[in-house]
């Protein structure tokens, strides 16, 4: 079987997301990889949008998620846009999902932080 993807990488955000009321209040800077996986995406042969999967519709369902909901961690914020990925794309059979949190309220000197979750449509 073959395994097609579309991918979209660095995409940046603000979001209001942290353990703490006053980080989620604040609010910071997060980053969003995204790689949605199906058997085939014929629209390198038929041309048509509707083969594949709309990166405009991939960016603004990641958005979404990310600026207008606020979690506690970033593990619930990837699995959420996870989700919402394959309830909206059904050409998508699987997603790899990962989330940056640049400068964490945590002690140290650091970039970021990150999850990466990968989740698969239900076998049926």
């Amino acid at each position: 079987m073959s395994r097609d993807c579309v991918m979209m990488k660095g995409i940046h955000f603000y979001g209001h997301h942290g353990i703490s009321e006053a980080e989620r209040k604040a609010g910071g800077h997060f980053a969003v990889d995204v790689r949605v996986i199906s058997s085939k995406i014929s629209a390198g042969i038929t041309g048509k949008l509707d083969d594949t999967v709309d990166y405009g519709k991939l960016n603004q369902v990641v958005r979404q998620v990310v600026e207008e909901k606020n979690f506690r961690l970033i593990e619930e914020l990837a699995e959420h846009i996870c989700q919402k990925i394959l309830d909206e794309f059904s050409i998508a059979q699987a997603v790899d999902v990962k989330v940056k949190k640049y400068h964490p309220w945590i002690p140290g000197l650091l970039d970021y932080v990150a999850v990466e979750l990968h989740r698969e449509r239900p076998k049926l």
